[in-house]
Parts: C-alpha cells; structure tokens; sequence
C-alpha cells in the first residue's frame, strides 16, 4: 500500500469552475483561430517589410551605382583639368625663362648705347669751345646732333620695352603662382577622390546580409550548435562503443574460465558457446559501427540542414 492514497470526502463532487468538453472544445478552437490570424498578420507584416527591404536594397544600389558614376565622371575632369595645368605651368615656366632672357639682352643693349652716347656728348660739349668764327655749325655739328639724337631715341625705345617685358615677366609670374596654387589644389582634390572611391570599394565589398550575420552573432551560433552537435553525438556514440567492447571481453573471459573447469564434451560445447558469443560480441561491434557511422551521417545532415538554412535566411535578409 502506498503512503499517498487515502480516502477523500465527496469524491464525485463538481469542482468550481469546471467546463463541458464543448466549452473546452470552443475556447480552444477559439485560441487556434487567434493564432493562426497572428501567424498570418506576421506573415503579411513580414512580407512588407521584406518588400520594403529589397525595395530600399534597390534604391541604395541605384544611388550607389549613380554616385560611383559620378565620382569617375569627376575623377576624370579632374585629370584632364590637372593635365592641361601642368602643361600651362611647363609653358609658362618656358616663357618666363625667355622674358628673363630678352631682359638680359634689352639691359645688355641699354649698356652698349650708353658709352656711344657719352662720346657723342662729350664731342658736342668740346666743340662748344671752339674760338671766334671756328665754333661754326658746320656738317659735322649736324652729324653729332643727329647722332645723339638717335642714340637718346633707340635708348628710350629699349627703356620702354625694357620696362614692358619686366611688366610682362611679373605678370607671367603671378599667373604661374596661380597656376601653381590651383595645380595643387586638384592634385589634393583628386588625391582625396581616389581615396574615396578605395574606401567605397572597401566598404561595399561585404554585402548587407553578412554583415546582419555577422553583427547578430547567427552565423557563429549555427557553427558554434554544429560543432556542439557533432563533438556530443561523437562521444556518445564512442561511449556505447567502449561499453559493447568491454561487455563482449568479459563474455570472452567468463566463456574462457568455463569451459577449463568442464569435461571434454562440456569444453566442446563451451568453446562452441564461446564461438556463438564473440560473433555475437563481434556483430555488436558492427552494429555499434554502424550506429557510429549513421550518427556521423546524421550530424553532418543537420549540419547540411543548418548550412542551408543559414544561406535561406541570407537569401531573406538580403
């Protein structure tokens, strides 16, 4: 008899709150219906926000593909415009150089016609002191008058033109500052745009699914359950491997003792029954085996499973 039963009072009572089996039969039906209408408004919820996933996956792809384009449609304007400044700067450094020559020579023209100038000057002003009727205006004051006048004329010539080329030569060398200063902009500029666009490259190499992978932890999980799976289904399988091993053994040697205790016809029977009993022990092994491989089988077909239900939730999340 067991301690826990015993007699109770009014057995056959109606407790409180106690429903027929129609009442039962409708509240559950009644659960079932609101849960499936929440199964399919999830569905219906989870479809719009797929659609509106791929939907965003779209645009960002049109916008990213439209940005990429015009980063190379800048990056190329930018060359070309960085390749027509280098080639001004080259001209203008050689036009500078020239300018800085043809100074030279103007001030090295101002030099010649300077002590040509003081000879004919001083010629004049000896003249001046010729006495009485000898300081006559005669062919050769013309000739020395029209002498200095030319020479203060080609001087004055090689003055202006002096004072335009150094005019021209500053100017030159303000616009090759410019130049220079505006070179360097763009280079800095189309440094900067290749290395954004490496950084695009970079950045879009990985494609939002594995990245919602990777951030949630679900593709580590489903390695991490297979890996579990497989390393529990291994040792439970070497376990009953171990003990068949060690049944079959100890079989072997009870089978071994008996039949050195009996009669030659009890030895015959004995090794016969030891024969039955290690194929016995031996099938076991095999079937042991068998389980082993089959559990092998059955871990890398969940891990096959999880492997393609990791890539249906890539497909969904992508």
């Amino acid at each position: 008899m067991s301690a826990n039963i015993s007699l109770k009072p009014d057995p056959r009572r109606v407790p409180k709150g106690s429903v027929v089996p129609e009442g039962w039969t409708s509240f559950s039906n009644d659960n079932k219906q609101s849960v499936e209408a929440a199964i399919r408004s999830s569905v219906a919820l989870r479809e719009a926000v797929q659609i509106t996933l791929n939907q965003t996956a779209i645009q960002l792809e049109s916008q990213q593909s439209a940005t990429d384009f015009a980063f190379r449609q800048r990056i190329h304007e930018m060359t070309i415009a960085k390749t027509e400044l280098e080639w001004l700067k080259e001209k203008t450094e050689a036009e500078i150089s020239q300018m800085e020559k043809d100074i030279d020579d103007l001030e090295m023209a101002l030099r010649a016609k300077t002590n040509p100038l003081k000879l004919a000057h001083t010629r004049l002003e000896n003249r001046t002191f010729r006495p009485n009727m000898e300081l006559c205006r005669d062919e050769v004051q013309h000739g020395l008058i029209a002498e200095v006048e030319k020479l203060e004329s080609t001087m004055q010539s090689l003055q202006r033109q002096l004072e335009q080329a150094k005019c021209a030569l500053s100017c030159l060398q303000n616009t090759l500052y410019t130049i220079s200063a505006d070179l360097g902009n763009k280079s800095t500029a189309l440094s900067l745009d290749k290395q954004c666009m490496e950084t695009r490259k970079r950045l879009s190499a990985a494609t939002s699914t594995d990245k919602n992978l990777i951030l949630t932890g679900i593709e580590s999980k489903n390695r991490y359950s297979s890996e579990r799976d497989r390393k529990e289904g291994t040792g439970i399988y070497d376990t009953m491997f171990n003990s068949t091993i060690a049944s079959a053994k100890e079989t072997m040697g009870i089978s071994n003792s008996a039949s050195t205790n009996t009669l030659s016809l009890g030895s015959r029977q004995g090794s016969l029954l030891s024969r039955r009993q290690t194929s016995g022990a031996a099938q076991q092994v095999l079937d042991v085996s068998s389980m082993k491989s089959v559990g092998s089988d059955a871990t890398n077909g969940k891990t096959l499973k999880g492997t393609m239900a990791n890539r249906e939730k890539s497909v969904l999340f992508a």
